[in-house]
């Protein structure tokens, strides 16, 4: 039952897999303008995937978390969220009209670390409120 948990995961990456596919994505907007929506695509889904990623190994209520709990949790999500950014950079270079970007790895990354910044403030919002009720 637990292995549940990554269907929203999958999903994520099933979505993420077909806008790879589409050949030569581009919006009708000015470059500068197409280049920060794709680049912003490429953050958001990520961002999304992380967290998803980071539910499905949540095994505890999330504020029973110890630090170390949480930095494991972490560690299991960006590896596999950053195994995913690489293996769709690779598949790109297979689609007609795209290309794998190292550059795509950054704006990737800068979405697991929003995910990361904003599970970290929360948790520790959270930890903080129960330390103050003791």
């Amino acid at each position: 039952m637990k292995y549940i948990r990554f269907i929203p995961a999958i999903i994520i990456l099933g979505f993420i897999w077909h806008w790879s596919n589409q050949p030569g994505l581009k919006s009708e907007y000015m470059p500068i303008i197409d280049f920060f929506l794709r680049k912003g695509a490429h953050t958001l889904e990520y961002f999304i995937l992380y967290l998803a990623l980071f539910w499905a190994f949540l095994s505890q209520k999330f504020s029973s978390l110890s630090l170390s709990g949480i930095h494991l949790i972490h560690i299991k999500a960006f590896i596999l969220a950053f195994l995913a950014t690489l293996l769709d950079e690779w598949h790109q270079t297979w689609v007609l009209g795209r290309e794998g970007k190292p550059l795509d790895l950054l704006f990737d990354s800068i979405g697991f670390l929003i995910a990361y910044i904003l599970i970290w403030v929360v948790w520790v919002y959270i930890t903080d409120k129960k330390d103050i009720h003791k």
